[in-house]
């Protein structure tokens, strides 16, 4: 439902959709409130106005076969993707081993100068 608008008018939609994977409902009312704090009673749209209304969603059809090969290039992407992070976390790790042994040999080497 969209609020409504300074002038106490407010819109309600309702259609419904047929699409491969099932079916979407919505709604269009409009209302206008005549008091405060009184909620709006609403109706149906003109249809003279109707015809302002435009179906934004053209739901492709897809096969099974195809819809299997698109679940099956998103696994393949996201285990590339996991393998990925897991080298780059293993090069993080790596890195920040090294780090530390170089600093415990300068550590080791100051401690060495200074005694």
């Amino acid at each position: 439902m969209i609020p409504l608008d300074p002038e106490g008018t407010a819109l309600e939609y309702d259609h419904e959709l047929e699409l491969p994977y099932g079916k979407v409902t919505i709604k269009a009312k409009q209302a206008v409130k005549t008091k405060k704090d009184e909620e709006p009673q609403f109706s149906d749209i003109p249809a003279d106005e109707n015809e302002f209304f435009m179906h934004f969603i053209q739901p492709k059809p897809i096969s099974m076969n195809d819809l299997r090969v698109e679940h099956n290039r998103e696994e393949a992407e996201l285990k590339l993707r996991e393998q990925e992070a897991r080298l780059a976390q293993k090069r993080l790790e790596e890195e920040k081993t090294r780090l530390r042994y170089e600093q415990q040999q300068q550590i080791a080497k100051q401690e060495q100068n200074t005694a």
